[in-house]
């Protein structure tokens, strides 16, 4: 469903990672680094920017009224509650949406350039409550 989304500043952390890295814990141990005194009910974001070969950057962070990361204002594509965020990115694909590229990079190697997930710390582990995708 298309939603509008207000501006969001993100204050967090970013890395560069390759998919063998991320598949080795690489995204699990910033997501751990980021909510470690996190409280139950913590909301926090995951956003992926495939916008290089053989490596992808991942973002993890949470709503900050000093935030550096802005997801800016605009209209996004969000799954609720997906159950398995693989099979909603698949269902995304085949939609062909005009995706806006949010950050600087070349965003040809990967038809979702940006993805954003949205967490909720539930107090042994994350849940997925949104996917977010921006559109032009």
């Amino acid at each position: 469903m298309n939603i509008q989304q207000e501006a969001i500043k993100l204050k967090g952390k970013w890395i560069t990672t390759t998919f063998k890295e991320a598949k080795e814990g690489s995204v699990k141990s910033l997501i751990d680094e980021i909510v470690i005194d996190a409280v139950k009910g913590f909301v926090f974001y995951g956003i992926a920017v495939h916008d290089h070969k053989d490596t992808f950057r991942y973002f993890v962070g949470y709503p900050s009224i000093d935030g550096t990361v802005i997801l800016p204002q605009g209209n996004y594509y969000a799954v609720k509650k997906p159950k398995d965020a693989e099979q909603a990115y698949l269902k995304i694909k085949k939609m062909n949406l005009p995706i806006k590229p949010l950050f600087e990079g070349n965003p040809n190697y990967d038809a979702l350039p940006v993805k954003i997930e949205v967490y909720r710390d539930t107090g042994l582990n994350s849940e997925l409550i949104e996917i977010l995708i921006p559109l032009q």
